[in-house]
């Protein structure tokens, strides 16, 4: 609008053509023509002015004769001569005008996309296209994948693909497609062949037909909640948040029929599934869990079901072909036959337990074995038509499964008790237990509607519906991320700390534990509990082994060795002992380790408890003596000292007396600390009454002296009185 007084409200018309605006000529020219340009600029309505209102442009004439009837949504729309107008009437008429009321809230752009009424919001819903300023719907009339896969690359950039659902409310409002048909390259349905339609025309009153769709987003382990579902189709294998949502295709292989076999492994974050493979031989297939790097594996099997054993690296499948229970060697590439059946279906891994459950049709039976082959066991066989799916709980003991013929679930504990059935009729495909609540797929042959459903076991029937589908779902799966953790070894760290008495071992691991084991040198130790308590006077060793074997939940090992040395002990004499006055003596004594009991004694002395650290002897007369001193340390070992001293009998002898620690040896080094009295003028010390000292002077170091006993005497000169010789005992080991 040109040269109006509102700059946006009223003016002369203009249109743009070739990226050249130009007039529009005021022939015919009314109230419908003024109303249509003012709803496409964004207004309720607009007045018509004619005769050149708004003054005449020089550009060159686009539009003559526009006939409009009111429901155009553009000016282009309206019944017009061919663009541009070549009349010579329009060069001599004046330029067509408006003037436009009421601006319209935008509430949207045409061609915009929605999805209303879903569980997550823009993945999926009923799909909704604005025209006109309006959202409406789109028919389903002939809707197929391809305008699925356009609309929801549309929507966002970072969806892989979606699926067709009917399962949302409808709509009341304009049907505003349809007819659409995309050959699935195109960026927006915009491109596609389409029929659009403005308001709800008798054709396109009936709302049962709109088109809803679920999004996929590209497959990644990254952006699922652990834990997720997994669920085999017949346009790959999707993953599914538990309560519905994050839904995206992680295998992108469409096949007449959906896949059967499916399972994971959580240590190499990998995913194996078949495509169903009815007297029809299939490989297995092999790929990272976002559906990354596939391959084939076991090449012209007739697969019916999967079970991985993760902990072991060992695949376990059924053969439909020739009713074969099998195991594979991840590992190795080699492939076990365990069992032989007959039309064998599903099969379930206890790799905890040992034990491997297996269920065949005609007859109708569940069985059970050894993961390694041998002790066959039928659980059921009673009842039973053709059982599809098994699902185990290991923590719970419990065994779940489904007759596809008899149209019901039923469960039981592994051992085969207490049989009972929780749901019927229900038409249930897969299944999978998780932390009490069992979720399994389900179909339905009239409506075609396929779903996944879950039950909390004890619940009374309280079935919650997890999410619905227009593609066919048959086998589930829980991924538990949460075990990740798992593909690390068991790691056993063991500790010891001595407590008086007592050896403390305790140990921690990377995760629960289910059951330990307790040796204790070489000895098995009955009841093993942490922390393991050792009464080291109990052993008659100064060195104790102590090896801990742990194993958790999964069946993984792990050991753990603790040695222990018990400390040497040494009794010390301190504060210069012995401390000689008159005709008494004392010591002060200390033991480097805790202790249970220190006995002291003098020659020909009474034996006393010097615990307290203080020994005093009186009333000696003159001579030498000889002083012991024996302790008990808490660990049980003993230790001995024994010192000689004399009792002078003139103030002028010259005593020599072992001070302090007296004697000790330190790989193979003696040393002796001794102190005299009467001030001699020379000490003379003789090691084995062959080799003197020299010098001969407190602390005195031997070194170089032979394993077993050696004597050492230390003798003095120039006293004034007597001058014994000390004479001591010095023990190499």
């Amino acid at each position: 609008l040109v040269g109006g007084r509102e700059r946006t409200a009223d003016g002369r018309v203009e249109v743009c053509y070739n990226n050249v605006w130009g007039r529009v000529c005021d022939s015919s020219w009314s109230n419908l023509e003024a109303g249509v340009v003012c709803k496409q600029l964004g207004y309720q309505g607009g007045v018509p002015y004619n005769d050149g209102y708004f003054g005449r442009s020089s550009g060159p004439v686009y539009l003559s004769n526009v006939q409009c009837l009111g429901a155009e949504t553009t000016l282009t729309g309206c019944s017009h001569d061919p663009i541009p107008a070549f009349s010579l009437d329009c060069y001599y008429t004046t330029d067509v005008g408006v003037s436009c009321y009421n601006k319209t809230k935008v509430l949207c752009s045409d061609w915009s996309l929605r999805l209303v009424g879903g569980r997550e919001s823009g993945v999926d819903g009923r799909l909704e296209v604005c025209l006109s300023n309006q959202w409406g719907t789109v028919s389903g009339a002939n809707w197929n994948d391809k305008n699925t896969q356009v609309t929801c690359r549309q929507l966002n950039s970072t969806f892989s693909g979606g699926m067709t659902s009917s399962t949302f409310s409808p709509a009341t409002g304009p049907i505003q497609l349809s007819s659409v048909s995309c050959l699935g390259t195109e960026s927006s349905i915009l491109e596609c062949d389409h029929t659009s339609v403005v308001g709800p025309f008798p054709d396109f009153s009936n709302h049962n037909s709109d088109v809803g769709i679920k999004c996929w987003r590209n497959a990644t382990i990254d952006h699922l909640p652990s834990p997720y579902l997994l669920i085999t189709t017949n346009a790959g294998v999707l993953q599914m948040g538990m309560d519905g949502t994050h839904l995206s295709l992680v295998v992108d292989q469409p096949t007449m029929y959906p896949m059967y076999g499916l399972d994971y492994d959580i240590r190499e974050r990998a995913l194996y599934w078949s495509p169903y493979s009815y007297q029809q031989r299939q490989p297995i297939q092999r790929s990272l869990l976002d559906g990354s790097g596939i391959s084939p594996m076991l090449d012209g099997i007739c697969l019916a079901g999967i079970s991985l054993d993760w902990i072991h690296h060992r695949l376990f499948w059924t053969n439909y072909c020739d009713g074969g229970i099998h195991m594979y060697d991840l590992s190795n590439g080699t492939d076990t036959l365990l069992f032989n059946g007959t039309m064998t279906n599903d099969v379930a891994v206890d790799p905890i337990n040992g034990c491997i459950y297996w269920s065949s049709q005609t007859p109708g039976m569940i069985e059970r074995g050894a993961l390694t082959g041998g002790s066959r066991k039928v659980l059921h066989n009673t009842n039973l038509q053709c059982v599809l799916s098994l699902a185990l709980d290991i923590a719970s003991d419990r065994l779940v499964w489904n007759d596809f013929c008899l149209l019901k679930i039923e469960m039981s504990f592994t051992n085969g008790s207490q049989r009972t059935t929780l749901l019927s009729p229900v038409n249930a495909y897969g299944m999978a237990l998780f932390h009490g609540i069992l979720y399994w797929t389900e179909r339905s042959d009239l409506d075609q509607i396929h779903a996944v459903k879950s039950l909390r076991i004890g619940s009374h029937g309280n079935i919650a519906t997890v999410g619905n589908f227009s593609i066919e779902v048959v086998k589930i799966r829980v991924v538990d991320m949460s075990k990740q953790p798992l593909a690390d070894p068991l790691k056993l760290n063991c500790v010891s700390t001595a407590i008086g008495a007592l050896l403390l071992v305790n140990c921690s691991a990377n995760r629960a534990l289910k059951s330990i084991s307790c040796s204790v040198k070489n000895r098995t130790v009955s009841q093993c509990k942490l922390p393991l308590t050792i009464d080291l006077p109990s052993v008659d060793s100064t060195t104790i082994t102590v090896v801990i074997t742990a194993t958790d939940v999964y069946g993984l090992s792990s050991v753990s060795s603790v040695l222990y040395t018990k400390p040497t002990p040494y009794i010390h004499l301190v504060n210069n002992s012995p401390k000689i006055k008159g005709n008494s003596v004392s010591f002060d004594v200390t033991v480097n380790q805790p202790i249970l009991s220190i006995i002291c004694q003098v020659t020909n002395q009474i034996k006393n408890n010097c615990t307290l650290g203080r020994y005093t002897a009186q009333g000696l007369q003159a001579g030498p003596y000889t002083f012991t001193a024996q302790a008990t340390t808490a660990d049980g070992q003993t230790a001995l000292i024994s010192r000689r001293f004399n009792i002078a009998s003139g103030s002028l002898d010259c005593l020599l007396v072992l001070t302090n620690d007296g004697i000790t040896v330190m790989k193979g080094v003696a040393t002796v600390e001794f102190a005299s009295t009467g001030n001699p003028k020379k000490l003379i010390c003789i090691i084995d009454n062959k080799r003197s000292i020299y010098p001969c002077t407190s602390p005195l170091k031997l070194s170089g002296l032979g394993t077993g006993s050696h004597t050492l005497m230390v003798g003095s000169t120039g006293c004034a009185g007597n001058s014994p010789v000390m004479v001591e005992t010095i023990v190499i080991m």
